[in-house]
């Protein structure tokens, strides 16, 4: 399973960054990479 989030600053909609999120099957961790900018 895979996710993408935006990740924006509080009260606005300025995006500061993207995580990604993989899981290879139920029962494995949720691995989270991303870059944040701000």
């Amino acid at each position: 399973m895979e996710a993408t989030a935006d990740v924006r600053l509080h009260g606005t909609s300025t995006s500061i960054g993207i995580l990604n999120f993989v899981q290879n099957d139920a029962n494995s961790s949720v691995r989270i990479t991303g870059t944040l900018t701000s």
